[in-house]
């Protein structure tokens, strides 16, 4: 479904704004991005699109199911966005710099549905978030180390 067609659908207009946002959404495809992250993206292609236009329209495409919001990380309570999707997948998290990574693991899903139903419980869904230091921070850790 085009973008456009997308938001009409739930009722929104298709501001220039909003169909900026969703687009880096879409060309991204199932990925996290945090707010500032869409509001760099957005500013890259139209320099007139401010930061809370970009904050208030992820707050609208998440109430109206387009988009997918979560705090993957609770202590920074950064939200991060991604577009509705039935595939699942889990989340690899920084906690220096908030970057998700998603990833897939068949084996994760396997255990735990066998864990839900050795406990009694029939999964209906789960998420496993993984923190650690990407590699860009954990090069620039070791980086500093050196010196």
């Amino acid at each position: 479904m085009q973008v456009t067609e997308k938001l009409r659908s739930v009722g929104l207009r298709a501001t220039p704004q909003r169909r900026a946002v969703l687009g880096i959404f879409e060309a991204n495809g199932q990925r996290y991005l945090n707010a500032e992250a869409v509001y760099r993206e957005a500013t890259s292609h139209d320099q007139s699109i401010g930061r809370a236009t970009v904050y208030r329209t992820l707050s609208q495409l998440a109430e109206v199911g387009i988009l997918v919001r979560s705090t993957l990380d609770p202590d920074s309570g950064v939200a991060f966005y991604r577009l509705h999707g039935k595939e699942h997948v889990d989340v690899l998290v920084c906690v220096s710099c908030d970057r998700a990574q998603e990833f897939r693991n068949e084996s994760f899903e396997s255990r735990s549905r066998t864990l839900a139903e050795s406990n009694g419980f029939t999964l209906r869904r789960y998420q496993l978030l993984i923190y650690g230091y990407c590699p860009n921070c954990r090069a620039a850790a070791a980086a500093g180390a050196e010196k």
